[in-house]
């Protein structure tokens, strides 16, 4: 029975598309920079990645297309050609080609022929240019160090076509015995030994101490063992690079020549192994087939969850896993309310279901954990959209990107992506100022654009900055007033000026481009960010720079809250927006001019929001004594909202409310409480815009 190798084609384009990230990452990084041996190296092994597990899976094109980028990067690590501005734009334009390639074979169409030509035309253009330093000695190649030692020499024999070698005086002895599950795992021995090879001249013998007999024998288990004599001294890290996709599986020992004397036995090929050929054009059917077992044999590239000894998981299951997790909070939420009303009997019954309680808050925050990325993976992608805009719009600028190990739910960072690229792209072309005008104004020519994630509370803070001209304010409230935005006096707040930028259809571009100009943009942003459960801020300051800053919740399944009684009904409030909580004393309260109730806390005043008027319930403080007042931070400072009665503490299992109602004003979300009602999760920002809005009113 054949295999059907289609049921590997979601890992293939899964670990393909990580390749293509990580060198376009690279590429963009090493524009007018020196570029270390680490990163060149990185870049050839995500092409090889990708040559090899295209040929398994018999994408043709794919194959040929990357096996050409793979002998450029093979040329620029021995230190045959530079990697230089030229030969970075033809591999980011390879890198796209290759993207939309994997996206059409992913789609079960073909790639089409004409994308693949410009491309591929480059690639050929280079290869076949005479290299100027390609006959240089690796010491003297640019970017590449000299050999601690290579003093072996391959020459051929004319009369009998050997190839014979002079004794090194340096060298490694490596003895490899894999695990018999080796060959199972997709591993390939004679992959090993080519990269072997590459060093200098190689020794080879088999040892078949543990064959067992033929009716014993497995075929698909390893059984042999190798010892490897290299006639030259690359190093030790680079020897153990070879062998990195397998170390769990196999021991592994390097031994000096020097110490370890002459070869042990007979060597199984009578000639050094030689490295294999870099034609583009001559792909055989053995490379393909040895290259095929190891597309994603990247060490320094593969993903974490090859590394770490883990497995991929869809996100759907990942997904149904905290749903299912939710309902068990839920249920267990239940029995705790009727384990406390069981009387002195019951003790055992609420011992147990405190211990269940603990420990379904540990599976709860493990299996979110799952969900947990690094921002890092979604910051990755904007090096490339920065460069690719500054060439286009001629403003040279640097990406700095801070807090990338922040850990932010997986659904967020992916619905994040466009509202940070209609952001990065504001910046590019309505801060930074051109080159010429910031030497006017005493700037550096470079510009400089700032990524930045950070953890505050239980809320993520994602900050996007550059150091060009600021908001023209005059001219965003002109336009404003000629739309019919603004009808009274202007305000001079960042608030109303935020609110005039999201405004859909609203642009202080002269003319349109593909950047700017057609007034869409930040009301998108605005809106998204608000579906997050997020917020959007703005800071500005003229000719010295913008900064947006976006505030979202760590994840969006669970939040810890506090259970309020307002009236009959029960609300909650996350407990991360509380600051604390006082009884009312009706002489710190006062009534300002227009409507507007305030209370001093420790020379403070505060709005206060009183919930029962604004939800439409009636409040119940003469059984319960006074009402209290839970003091919440919003955007721009803190609020009072006037409740009757704090019910304890609970974990809440987010339910969306838009899918099965509709928007609720002053409602982020919902959830069931522990007696199986529908409890509604407020938003004391939005609580007390609305409060304000009915004062004015």
């Amino acid at each position: 029975m054949s295999l059907d190798l289609r049921q590997f084609h979601g890992i293939f384009f899964e670990e393909s598309f990580e390749a293509i990230d990580t060198m376009e990452s690279i590429l963009v990084a090493a524009a007018g920079r020196i570029v270390d041996m680490d990163a060149i190296n990185a870049l050839f092994r995500a092409a090889h990645s990708m040559k090899g597990g295209s040929a398994t899976f018999g994408f043709q094109e794919l194959t040929d297309f990357t096996h050409r980028m793979e002998t450029l990067l093979d040329q620029v690590r021995h230190g045959q050609r530079p990697l230089d501005t030229t030969l970075i734009e033809v591999l980011l334009k390879a890198v796209d080609t290759a993207r939309t390639m994997l996206r059409a074979l992913r789609a079960g169409d073909q790639p089409s022929l004409e994308e693949l030509a410009g491309a591929d035309l480059a690639l050929r253009g280079l290869l076949e240019q005479a290299d100027p330093i390609a006959a240089a000695p690796l010491g003297d190649a640019p970017g590449r160090p000299a050999p601690a030692a290579v003093s072996a020499r391959v020459e051929p024999d004319a009369e009998s076509d050997r190839l014979t070698t002079t004794p090194p005086a340096a060298g490694w002895r490596i003895r490899f015995r894999p695990q018999r599950d080796l060959l199972t795992k997709g591993n390939d021995v004679v992959l090993m030994v080519r990269e072997l090879a590459r060093f200098g001249p190689l020794r080879v013998h088999a040892e078949l101490d543990q064959l067992p007999t033929l009716t014993d024998l497995v075929v698909q288990e390893c059984h042999l063992s190798w010892t490897f004599d290299l006639e030259a001294d690359p190093g030790e890290n680079d020897l153990r690079e070879v062998f990195a996709w397998v170390a769990d599986v196999c021991d592994l020992d390097l031994i000096p020549l020097a110490v370890a004397g002459a070869p042990t036995g007979e060597p199984v090929v009578d000639r050094p192994v030689e490295p294999t050929q870099s034609d583009p054009e001559q792909i055989s059917a053995a490379d393909r087939a040895t290259d095929s077992a190891q597309y994603a044999a990247d060490p320094g590239q593969q993903p974490a969850a090859v590394r770490n000894g883990s497995i991929r998981v869809s996100t759907g299951k990942i997904d149904a896993l905290v749903d299912l997790v939710g309902e068990l909070v839920i249920t267990q939420s239940m029995l705790l309310r009727l384990a406390a009303a069981v009387g002195p009997t019951g003790e055992s019954l609420r011992q147990g279901m405190a211990q269940l309680e603990r420990n379904t808050r540990d599976l709860q925050e493990h299996v979110l954990s799952i969900r947990m990325l690094p921002i890092g993976y979604l910051f990755n992608r904007f090096p490339r959209l920065v460069h690719d805009l500054a060439q286009t719009l001629g403003k040279p600028v640097q990406l700095r990107i801070e807090g990338e190990q922040t850990e932010l739910d997986k659904r967020l960072t992916e619905l994040l992506a466009d509202p940070l690229t209609h952001l990065l792209r504001n910046a590019m072309d309505h801060g930074i100022e051109p080159p010429q005008v910031r030497a006017a104004r005493g700037k550096p020519p470079l510009g400089t654009l700032r990524l930045a994630a950070s953890h505050r509370g239980g809320s993520v803070f994602i900050e996007i900055g550059d150091d060009g001209a600021g908001i023209d304010q005059p001219a965003v409230f002109a336009r404003g007033r000629a739309l019919g935005l603004i009808t009274g006096p202007e305000s001079p707040d960042v608030e109303h000026l935020l609110r005039l930028l999201c405004h859909p259809g609203l642009s202080t571009a002269d003319t349109v481009t593909d950047l700017s100009g057609r007034g869409v943009g930040l009301d998108v942003v605005e809106r998204n960010i608000r579906s997050l459960g997020g917020r959007l801020e703005l800071a500005t300051a003229v000719g010295q720079g913008t900064r947006f800053t976006i505030r979202i919740p760590l994840t969006l399944a669970i939040l810890d809250g506090q259970l309020i009684r307002v009236g009959a009904q029960v609300y909650i409030l996350p407990l991360v927006s509380i600051v604390e909580t006082v009884q009312l004393d009706p002489a710190r309260l006062r009534l300002l001019p227009g409507g507007l109730e305030v209370y001093r806390v420790r020379d403070h005043h505060l709005p206060v929001v009183r919930l029962a008027s604004l939800l439409g319930q009636c409040p119940d403080d003469a059984a319960h004594g006074r009402p209290l007042l839970v003091i919440c931070e919003v955007d721009d400072g803190d609020v009072a909202l006037l409740v009757d009665e704090l019910l304890g503490q609970q974990q809440i299992v987010i339910k969306g409310l838009e899918g099965n109602f509709r928007k609720v004003p002053g409602v982020s979300a919902a959830t069931v409480l522990g007696d199986g009602r529908v409890g509604l999760i407020l938003d004391s920002t939005e609580l007390k815009r609305l409060a304000g809005a009915r004062v004015g009113a």
